[in-house]
């Protein structure tokens, strides 16, 4: 190819691969966390049921000293919590395949005839994580994540913590869109000095600004669903995809 081309190729290459290496360093975050978290859990099971443990077992950083990974988590409960570490990993970067048939079915869909939509989908994947994200820390999923966490015996508030974490956040929004700081549409934020910037590109606060404007609309009897960009600005939110973004 032309040199051009060739200079291209090369700093999208430079460009990915600071991508592959920042991802690679949150999935490893989080795939050693569930791990930790996994094991404290472990260890706190056998303390309750009365076994006598010892804790240097269930650390980690022990474990991988004393070379007793492969023993620790080479049969079969060891794989179960190396396959939801992985899991956990996966969930934290929004990679994570989607549980439910139709959502698998769609972006198989979209890889298929990947030259036909993927200019206008390109990440269907973080789409739908992005979408189960906002779906369980919000209050929506306030009854679904106590039953996961208070009808089941794991011992594990964490389902139910999201949904009272995005609670948190959506009055956080709310309390945001309601100040001077806030510009004159949902996505807006505004400088001491009346400059005007784009929230949008920071998700998960998209989509709590987003439901924050519609309900303080909704408090001040303004109209909530009369903006003919309402669909637009909703998938925005919800989804984690922008048109444009910046200042202005």
């Amino acid at each position: 190819g032309t040199p051009k081309m060739t200079r291209m190729r090369h700093y999208s290459r430079e460009l990915n691969a600071l991508n592959t290496l920042s991802d690679n360093m949150f999935k490893r975050a989080a795939f050693v966390g569930s791990l930790k978290r996994q094991l404290n859990e472990a260890y706190s099971k056998k303390l309750k049921a009365g076994d006598e443990v010892n804790i240097d077992d269930y650390n980690l950083i022990n474990v991988i000293k004393k070379g007793d990974f492969n023993k620790v988590f080479g049969g079969k409960e060891g794989s179960k919590l190396l396959d939801k570490a992985v899991e956990d990993a996966l969930y934290f970067t929004y990679q994570k395949s989607p549980s439910s048939p139709a959502a698998r079915a769609i972006i198989q869909g979209i890889h298929s005839a990947p030259f036909l939509t993927t200019s206008l989908v390109p990440f269907p994947r973080f789409i739908a994580n992005a979408m189960r994200f906002t779906y369980e820390y919000s209050p929506l999923y306030l009854l679904q994540g106590a039953k996961r966490s208070l009808f089941r015996d794991e011992n594990n508030y964490e389902e139910v913590s999201k949904a009272l974490v995005g609670t948190g956040m959506i009055a956080g929004a709310y309390a945001f869109r309601s100040s001077e700081y806030a510009g004159e549409n949902w996505w807006e934020g505004k400088t001491a000095d009346g400059k005007t910037y784009d929230l949008r590109p920071f998700f998960p606060a998209a989509p709590y600004l987003f439901v924050a404007d519609l309900i303080k609309r909704s408090v001040e009897g303004d109209p909530v669903f009369g903006d003919r960009n309402f669909i637009t600005d909703a998938i925005q939110a919800l989804t984690g995809t922008q048109f444009r973004a910046g200042f202005g």
